[in-house]
């Protein structure tokens, strides 16, 4: 329940943000942008990257510097390990806490992102091909598979080996760079790095114990294609 109103509400101020934005010329039915590409996850702190794929649709006015896209992540599990402590039976009542190295992978996960740039450089020069641009996003995980399978060291009995927890979602707050290169005036390369910071993705088992930050913040690296059409001159 708490997921669909998080969903409700941002839903609604998207919905609400559009209406305000038809106004600004930047938004005007000229300018559109499709981008399709790679994205990963640089995460760190005993992960892997994770890969997967994008897709965005946006405004691009000429002269206008300010621009914006929205976009569509899928992103592919990623490997993970790191160093814990266990509570272990010992007999009569009593526990002992035990360090333990735990090794496993999550399930994949989908994002929605809005996102505000700037161009650094004038996009109505013709002559400016690189044009380096600074970017804010805020997003929202709309399904993260919280699937944990994962194995201890050393092996631990009350720790199952395996385990489906329920999705899990939450929001991302963004903060990068990029810059598109014009092919032709219509077509180009787009590429983007952002640092995420991330909320509300603890996982919890059954018990509710907590297990690990399923999402922690990290930094994500798309490249791609980039179409511009109804260029207005």
């Amino acid at each position: 329940m708490k997921k669909l109103f998080l969903l409700a509400v941002f839903f609604s101020a998207i919905a609400t943000s559009q209406a305000q934005y038809k106004k600004a010329s930047f938004l005007k039915k000229k300018g559109r942008t499709y981008d399709l590409g790679l994205t990963s996850r640089v995460i760190g702190g005993g992960n892997s990257v994770a890969l997967g794929f994008n897709f965005s649709y946006g405004k691009e006015r000429s002269n206008k510097r300010l621009f914006h896209w929205w976009d569509l992540d899928y992103t592919l599990g990623n490997k993970y390990n790191y160093n814990t402590t266990a509570k272990v039976f010992t007999g009569g009542g009593a526990f002992t806490e035990t360090p333990i190295k735990v090794t496993g992978k999550t399930g994949s996960n989908l994002a929605w992102r809005y996102n505000l740039a700037y161009f650094l450089l004038n996009n109505g020069n013709e002559d400016n091909k690189l044009l380096p641009f600074v970017d804010l996003s805020v997003g929202l995980i709309l399904s993260m598979q919280g699937r944990l399978d994962y194995t201890t060291s050393p092996a631990i009995n009350s720790i199952p080996k395996k385990e489906v927890l329920p999705e899990v979602g939450g929001w991302t707050a963004g903060m990068g760079a990029g810059a598109i290169y014009r092919v032709n005036e219509g077509v180009g390369i787009k590429f983007t790095a952002t640092y995420y910071g991330v909320l509300s993705t603890e996982s919890k088992d059954g018990s509710n114990r907590d297990i690990f930050k399923t999402l922690p913040n990290h930094v994500g690296i798309s490249v791609g294609a980039h179409w511009l059409l109804d260029r207005d001159n």
